[in-house]
């Protein structure tokens, strides 16, 4: 997501008078946007599955090893991206949207990345009851989505580049917890090597 914004901002910044007729360009909007890395929000992601169905103790935990244990091996792609260089890089006018009770990505903790690095013109906000993609349907997108977005385009467009405001963070169900690459005595080169020893000694009969 951040990537793709930075590509349109340098688009533009590249031939300005073509820019000024294009508002894709110009601007930047974003929906469920992450604020942290990949893989930490997907096990921010797979631990709210979990605590839904009531999964708790090592299985939790063992849970999230796997995660981590996938991006050691190369399994997930830049899984620790940190978006925060590339946000930092816009210069166009910010558009950040969540819903409050997206269970995908941190709406509260993405909110804070994006207002500590974004430092041209953010507008967040928050739509309550409202899930990731903000949509309270199959083809029905949340109340007050589509003015919100229309209100902003048609501000910018004008030349009103608004003054960066964010509303209340809603109440998030739980923060995420970093999580760096394993330890060398965590590996998956290790484990499966263990598993392999643990294979070939001898088994006794009872």
């Amino acid at each position: 997501m951040s990537r793709a914004i930075l590509a349109c901002s340098r688009s533009a910044a590249r031939s300005s008078a073509k820019a000024a007729y294009c508002l894709c360009c110009t601007t930047a909007r974003t929906v469920g946007g992450p604020g942290l890395t990949p893989l930490r929000t997907q096990a921010w992601n797979a631990t709210n599955k979990l605590d839904r169905a009531g999964v708790r103790g090592s299985l939790r935990r063992s849970y999230i090893s796997l995660h981590r244990l996938a991006a050691d091996a190369g399994l997930f792609p830049e899984a620790y991206y940190d978006p925060a260089a590339t946000l930092s890089e816009l210069t166009q006018p910010v558009l950040a949207m969540w819903g409050s009770e997206d269970n995908q990505v941190m709406p509260a903790e993405s909110a804070e990345r994006f207002r500590a690095n974004v430092h041209n013109g953010l507008t967040v906000k928050f739509f309550p009851d409202a899930p990731h993609a903000l949509h309270s349907g199959e083809n029905t997108l949340s109340p007050g989505y589509a003015e919100a977005v229309g209100s902003w385009i048609k501000d910018v467009a004008a030349g009103t580049v608004p003054a960066s405001s964010a509303q209340p963070y809603p109440a998030q169900e739980s923060r995420s917890v970093d999580t760096p690459p394993s330890a060398w005595w965590e590996s998956w080169q290790l484990m499966i090597g263990g598993m392999a020893l643990i294979d070939t000694m001898p088994r006794t009969s009872t």
